[in-house]
């Protein structure tokens, strides 16, 4: 009878607890929407520190953090959500946003773990996309744009990597055009020296 009791009591608490926590986190969301982010990420703060924050917690206290220029807290907020929701993909892309941001060459590593955690959400391949055709880096760049393209065919993002899309083919079709003339070159030379 007694373990029946403490079993009551603990899951009486729990339950307790989480009902706590979506009321804090209604009062969070109400406190962002007054744009009162200071309220609002102390509640979202103290979810966390008590290990009772879904993974939106830890993106909306990430985004606040962004807003208040305080990007590494967003930083470590990103990282401490990702330690406890692995496979939300959207929490790696913030991250790498935030990186990428601050001229982190770290945000492909980020991005890449959220397109492997989460392979069906498209804004890692939309950044993924945008790293690599910035280091034409182009099949790559093709890899990822093609599959956000396949992802999200009519978003307004579409067709900003279809241009990029199109400009790594023409890249590397222009590489393989080049590589075609030299060898016909040296193949020419070859045949008259043999002549």
């Amino acid at each position: 009878l007694n373990c029946l009791d403490t079993a009551y009591k603990i899951g009486k608490e729990i339950h307790n607890e989480f009902q706590m926590a979506s009321v804090m986190k209604a009062k969070g969301d109400i406190y962002l929407q007054q744009n009162n982010f200071d309220k609002a990420i102390d509640l979202l703060v103290k979810l966390i520190n008590k290990n009772i924050a879904d993974d939106q917690c830890f993106q909306v206290a990430g985004e606040i953090y962004k807003l208040q220029n305080l990007p590494k807290d967003a930083e470590i907020i990103f990282q401490k959500g990702i330690l406890k929701y692995p496979n939300n993909g959207p929490m790696y892309n913030e991250l790498g946003i935030l990186l990428w941001e601050q001229k982190n060459e770290n945000a492909i590593y980020y991005w890449e773990k959220g397109i492997e955690a989460d392979p069906n959400y498209s804004k890692n391949y939309f950044n993924a996309t945008g790293y690599y055709s910035f280091k034409k880096n182009w099949l790559k760049t093709i890899l990822y744009a093609e599959t956000f393209v396949n992802l999200e065919s009519f978003s307004d993002k579409t067709n900003e990597v279809k241009e990029l899309l199109l400009n790594a083919y023409k890249n590397i079709i222009g590489k393989l055009e080049l590589t075609s003339k030299k060898l016909s070159s040296i193949f020419y030379l070859l045949i008259v020296k043999e002549a």
